[in-house]
């Protein structure tokens, strides 16, 4: 610093005696040629000290220059202006050197992010405000066959259903999408995300095919109920082919003897049709149960109240707890959800018969009901005290038929689950242990 102002004071100096040394001689008709002399010295002294002055600002804007478009070859050595701007110089090769790490570190994680982006077999897409399209994975080209587009509009043009899709779910929100191609199909789930950053606002979107999951857990659920039809069948059929057997060589030995039936062979007779009876209108009940659990009514939705439904569904099952003394205890929320509240009445009636079972010689046993609003979503929450579902058991409940009770049809989480998915909600088991059994209802908020 000490050099520059030297040199600004000489400067300064020269400059102060020159005008001096003009003011002396200007008007002087002999001396017009050093006149002239003097005022072009004059201002090439004064244009090259504010050159001199202006040199920081410069370096300054140079600098912010630099920055702004990202050129790192720029060089601020200068030792003409002295040490303090010397060290002003390394402090701005020394920001910049700084900035070029940084870009090329957030470079460096945007190639990874594209390579992981590009590993993975989901589709993603970012798209700006102004509709271009700033990232899309190959996994998208390849799943709609499109070539990769630049911009939104674009896009639209490749895949009009994917696009619809996403534009009807404006912010956010997730959509099943069905793309019919010649004689296949693809179940596409398409999620929309809104979000922004230091350019503006962008929707991430992800499109997840799920025809190979659907047809896996249908062909697991086809197996599982198979098994189950087949396992009531056989019970049902083995003792009903046994006793006609029977009936049937008892008759036949009778005939070759050219003997008449007596008593007991009559009662013998009577008892296995009654058997065969009973066999067959088990069987005619469970699969009347089957044609309910596959005939489940679209429901009439109506927003009811929670503490409403809650309060009706006590005054269903009192009585019935009160004689096996199972204390109710029901902490409804102030929310409203949108149900056919005839049909989810059976679906706590389904779950409380299960409960009401599991606490059969249970010390204390108690029943609680209670819901909280998260968001969205209401959650109603069903817990007892009793014993527990077995682990072996728990991934089995919702299998249609699949029951531990003696008399039970094992229809009846199976039915709960329908029930619930019609009305755009879930069941499930929360917790089972010794400690007691929780099953959560999730309903949409009205």
């Amino acid at each position: 610093m000490r050099r520059f102002s030297v040199q600004v004071i000489i400067r300064a100096i020269v400059i102060v005696l020159i005008s001096i040394a003009l003011g002396v001689i200007i008007g002087r008709s002999d001396l017009i040629v050093n006149q002239i002399i003097l005022v072009v010295i004059l201002l090439a002294l004064i244009s090259e000290f504010l050159y001199y002055v202006g040199r920081t600002n410069r370096r300054l804007q140079q600098f912010i220059s630099a920055i702004n478009n990202s050129d790192f070859t720029v060089n601020f050595r200068d030792e003409e202006l002295g040490r303090s701007y010397k060290h002003l110089s390394e402090s701005f090769t020394q920001v910049i050197e700084k900035y070029r790490s940084v870009k090329i570190e957030k470079e460096q994680q945007f190639h990874l992010l594209e390579l992981l982006v590009e590993s993975i077999s989901v589709g993603i897409m970012i798209v700006r405000d102004t509709g271009q399209i700033v990232l899309f994975n190959t996994w998208i080209s390849g799943l709609l066959d499109i070539p990769r587009p630049n911009n939104w509009s674009l896009f639209k043009r490749f895949s009009k259903e994917i696009a619809q899709a996403i534009d009807d779910l404006g912010t956010g929100g997730s959509r099943l999408v069905e793309l019919i191609e010649g004689r296949e199909s693809k179940k596409l789930i398409v999620d929309v995300t809104t979000s922004s950053d230091s350019e503006g606002d962008f929707r991430l979107i992800t499109i997840k095919d799920i025809q190979n999951e659907i047809e896996l857990k249908e062909l697991e659920a086809w197996h599982n109920l198979i098994r189950v039809l087949t396992h009531e069948m056989m019970n049902s059929l083995t003792p009903v082919i046994s006793l006609s057997e029977s009936m049937a060589s008892m008759v036949s030995r009778q005939l070759e003897q050219e003997q008449l039936l007596t008593r007991e062979n009559l009662e013998d007779l009577i008892y296995s049709l009654e058997m065969i009876g009973n066999r067959s209108t088990s069987m005619v009940d469970f699969l009347e149960e089957y044609r309910k659990l596959t005939r489940i009514p679209m429901p009439a939705p109506e927003k009811v109240r929670v503490a409403k439904l809650l309060d009706d569904i006590s005054a269903l099952v009192s009585n019935d707890l009160n004689k096996q003394g199972i204390k109710l205890s029901v902490h409804p929320s102030k929310t409203s959800i949108l149900v056919d509240q005839g049909q989810i009445e059976l679906v706590f009636l389904n779950l409380l018969k299960n409960s009401q079972y599991a606490l059969q010689g249970s010390a204390n046993p108690e029943i609680r009901i209670s819901a909280v609003q998260d968001g969205k979503m209401t959650y109603i929450y069903l817990a007892d005290n009793g014993p527990g579902i077995e682990a072996n058991i728990q991934p089995n409940i919702f299998v249609p038929f699949f029951t531990t009770k003696e008399k039970g049809s094992g229809i009846g989480l199976s039915f709960s689950r329908q029930v619930m998915r019609l009305h755009g909600g879930k069941i499930r088991l929360e917790k089972s242990d010794s400690s007691g059994t929780i099953f959560v209802l999730v309903f949409p908020t009205a």
